[in-house]
């Protein structure tokens, strides 16, 4: 998930630009969480830092919409929303699917946990945009 240039858009900045272009529904964000947090799990050696989140969010956002979502788009349009190639949106893909072992079922009492400890956050960071 490394980059050689760090991207100059913040994280925040990041998701809200996955969240405005790629239409994905609130659980769809929900789930990408889990699977960025089952991913590092399972890899503890990973470090996510300014060269690593952006290409881990946007992977873990592509599964869950793909997964979850009614409706996504194709990777293409992923890797323009995401500002990589085709090709890296593809390897990012298969990297994270590889890492999770294809395993993208969540319990429903697993995705209450995630989807109840956003909102805390949500809440404890005061009022935003949008909401899970």
């Amino acid at each position: 998930f490394y980059s050689a240039r760090r991207p100059k858009l913040s994280v925040e900045a990041y998701v809200a630009r996955l969240a405005q272009y790629s239409s994905c529904t609130a659980g769809c964000f929900i789930m990408a969480v889990v699977y960025v947090d089952r991913y590092l799990q399972r890899h503890p050696g990973t470090k996510v830092t300014g060269h690593t989140v952006h290409r881990l969010l946007l992977a873990a956002v592509l599964v869950a919409a793909k997964r979850w979502d009614d409706s996504h788009f194709n990777n293409s349009f992923w890797a323009k929303v995401g500002g990589v190639t085709t090709e890296q949106i593809n390897s990012l893909e298969a990297a994270l699917l590889d890492g999770l072992e294809y395993r993208l079922d969540v319990d429903d009492d697993v995705y209450m946990q995630y989807l109840t400890a956003t909102r805390k956050l949500e809440a404890s960071l005061g009022p935003a945009t949008g909401s899970c």
